[in-house]
Parts: structure tokens; C-alpha cells; sequence
């Protein structure tokens, strides 16, 4: 690799926001006082006040007071993507990807969340500033199809887990930056044998629209295993 070796790894953690409110929940302790007489309050106003203890008399010299460490130097931030040399390569990984909860229908315009339609845009909000490495990783962890027409795996299970998510969301994420994708997972066949098919009839195209590589699934095992090499800044 015909560059300097510096590469950046970053982690992008999933940001999920539900509104609701704060409640803040005071506990109230009684106590037998409290409890017999009709005038707490009033009755602890009355109280004698309690005598001062001098410490130093009961218990002699004050203790020399323990040192208080130096505070330690705060980590270096890693640095932006536009403050680095041109020949470092910036990689930005992230976790499990879809845009469907179990066995929902997909739609071509959004992801159904919250009782209404959300557009793909808004869906990947939170994160679509992070999304700026020059190589830019995600598994997709749903088949992808552009119908609801394909029949389950119930996986032996009562309430199994199944994902499908529209093809243009998936587009959507190549448009947003993310150009390497692992499509190996326990997801991929969620939908049998034919929603593997669909997955590849959906992400073959994206090669022309900004996907560098694919990995994890294919017509055989050679596609599946395949490795790919890609090109970064003129080097591969």
C-alpha cells in the first residue's frame, strides 16, 4: 500500500431518542414521631437545639488533610476528517443495519415507525453527519426485498425474528456514504433461500452507484467467500 500507514478507526454508536418525560419521584419517610403528634412540625421547631461537638476537643489534632491528586490530562480527540494529511485513510464502522421491525411490510418511500411513515432521509439523521470516511462499513442485517410476498422462517421458534427492508433504503445508505457492506448474518435468510435471492438482486445494482464491495452471500460459495480489493486515494 503505497501510502502512509495511518488509518483512523471510528465507531459510530446508533442514536435512538424516545421522547417521554422525566419524572422525578421524592420519597417520603415516616417516622413514629411524626405519626403521634398532630404537629410535627411545630413540635421539632420547639426542640432544644443539639450541642456542638468540638472535634478537636473529642478527638483530638485535625488530621492532616490527604493530598488531592493532580487531575489527569484529558485524552486527545481523535481529528476530523478534513484536519488529516491526504494520504491517511479514514475508516467508519458501524453495527447492525435495517429499517423494518419484525415481519413489517416495506414500502418504497419510508420505514413505518411510530405510526407513521418515515422518510429515509430522516431515518438515518442521527448519524448521516458521522457517515464521512473514506471507506464506510455496515452489515446489513435485514433481506432485502421490494414486496411482501415472500413466505417466513419460522426457524423451529413461536416468535421468530424476521427482517425485510425496501431496496431504496438500502440505496439510501450508498447515497448517504456507506460503501463497503457484509451481508453475512443471521438475518440473511430470514425469508428462505428466496429472500437470499432478492437480497442479491437488489445490492448487485448498487456497484454502479457508489458500493465499493459486498461480502457473505452468493449464488455459490465461491461468490459468498470472495475477498475484494478496493481503491483508496489512488491506492489499493
Amino acid at each position: 500500500m503505497n501510502m502512509k500507514e495511518t488509518v483512523m478507526l471510528e465507531t459510530v454508536r446508533s442514536r435512538l431518542w424516545a421522547g417521554g418525560s422525566v419524572i422525578v419521584i421524592g420519597a417520603f419517610a415516616a417516622t413514629p414521631g411524626f405519626a403521634e403528634n398532630n404537629d410535627p412540625i411545630g413540635d421539632f421547631l420547639k426542640r432544644p437545639p443539639a450541642k456542638s461537638i468540638n472535634k478537636q476537643d473529642k478527638l483530638g489534632a485535625e488530621p492532616a488533610a490527604k493530598p488531592v491528586p493532580a487531575p489527569k490530562p484529558a485524552a486527545a480527540e481523535a481529528p476530523a476528517a478534513a484536519d488529516l494529511s491526504p494520504d491517511t485513510v479514514t475508516i467508519v464502522v458501524t453495527g447492525d443495519t435495517g429499517f423494518s421491525r419484525n415481519h413489517s411490510p416495506v414500502h418504497p418511500k419510508g420505514v413505518l415507525k411510530f405510526g407513521r411513515r418515515q422518510p429515509w432521509n430522516e431515518a438515518m439523521s442521527g448519524i448521516a453527519k458521522e457517515i464521512n470516511g473514506d471507506l464506510n462499513f455496515t452489515n446489513i442485517e435485514t433481506v432485502v426485498t421490494d414486496h411482501n410476498k415472500l413466505s417466513r422462517d419460522l426457524k423451529g421458534q413461536k416468535g421468530p425474528f424476521n427482517f425485510r427492508s425496501h431496496p431504496n433504503g438500502i440505496r439510501h445508505l450508498v447515497k448517504r456514504g456507506f460503501n463497503l457492506m457484509s451481508l453475512a448474518n443471521n438475518h440473511s435468510m430470514d425469508y428462505k433461500v428466496a429472500g437470499l435471492n432478492e437480497t442479491l438482486r437488489h445490492i448487485r445494482p448498487l456497484k454502479s452507484e457508489g458500493l465499493k464491495a459486498y461480502a457473505g452471500i452468493g449464488a455459490n460459495r465461491e461468490e459468498a467467500s470472495r475477498p475484494h480489493l478496493v481503491k483508496v486515494k489512488g491506492s489499493t
